[in-house]
């Protein structure tokens, strides 16, 4: 079903390719061309990444939001259908212009499903990795987005790995959201589990800090949402909380270039480890 639709889209955008370019010089130009022609190959590229990060095939039948995830990567299939049929019976620039306002309802869809759907990533994801049966886990998100307490309103990134980059003398941030899959959590704590080791050798685990962190709605005198970070001590995570976790890795000036690894584990009373790995490229 999935594999069909995305056959469709590639058949569709080579459709409209054919057509507009034969319309070069007249209606379209070549540089309307390129532009949407990368429009549509960027909404099918985060399609796809969208329905691999769900990875439903290891989520179990009777897990709460599944079937409705199935609905929802359906829905956005067939409007990404629709908009590659748009595309290739494009005629002039008007059409352009429409082309582009639905592509923008198509991302706020894609937003609207992630959030929906984080969850059954996460439980995905879980299982992919081995544990029978998970009750949490964690999202990413980027450092300077702000992770408001509902899960409904997180769209963040779940994938085994957490990437960071920097150079010596510079330092890496990026959130690890916790998410409960299953009633409250009490007492979360999160350590790294050893140095970061690569090719050019060893960097201390020291390096790497794990805070958790409270954002704050911008108001009349600040320029934007804030954070403020709390104690490296347990931390209660109600079922309905989204709970940020900042990564800060301070590499060192003398640190040699190349890929660190560790890992960060998270746990909580009464409930299985979570393992997460860290991977740190040094540039040069």
């Amino acid at each position: 079903m999935i594999t069909g639709a995305r056959r469709l889209l590639i058949i569709g955008i080579c459709t409209w390719l054919a057509s507009a370019c034969i319309q070069v010089g007249a209606e379209l130009d070549a540089a309307q061309v390129q532009r949407i022609s990368a429009v549509i190959l960027e909404r099918i590229a985060s399609y796809e990444a969208f329905v691999d990060e769900l990875r439903l095939q290891h989520v179990p039948q009777r897990f709460e939001g599944r079937v409705q995830a199935m609905i929802l990567v359906d829905e956005l299939g067939a409007r990404l259908e629709q908009l590659s049929r748009q595309a290739g019976g494009m005629q002039d620039a008007s059409g352009v212009a429409l082309l582009e306002a639905e592509v923008e309802s198509f991302d706020e869809q894609l937003l609207s499903a992630r959030q929906q759907t984080r969850r059954v990533a996460i439980c995905g994801l879980r299982r992919w990795q081995g544990a029978k049966r998970p009750t949490w886990g964690v999202a990413q998100g980027e450092a300077g987005e702000p992770v408001y307490p509902p899960v409904s309103q997180f769209a963040g990134k779940v994938a085994p790995v957490l990437e960071l980059t920097a150079a010596p003398g510079e330092t890496a941030q990026r959130q690890v959201v916790v998410i409960s899959l299953k009633d409250s959590l009490q007492s979360v704590t999160v350590r790294v589990k050893g140095p970061l080791k690569g090719p050019a050798g060893k960097l201390p685990s020291e390096i790497v800090q794990v805070l958790p962190v409270i954002w704050s709605l911008p108001d009349e005198e600040s320029d934007g949402p804030t954070v403020s970070a709390l104690e490296p001590g347990p931390v209660d995570v109600p079922y309905d909380v989204a709970q940020p976790f900042m990564v800060t890795v301070e590499v060192p000036a003398d640190s040699a270039p190349g890929l660190y690894r560790t890992r960060l584990v998270f746990q909580a009373t009464g409930r299985e480890k979570v393992s997460l790995r860290l991977e740190l490229e040094v540039s040069k």
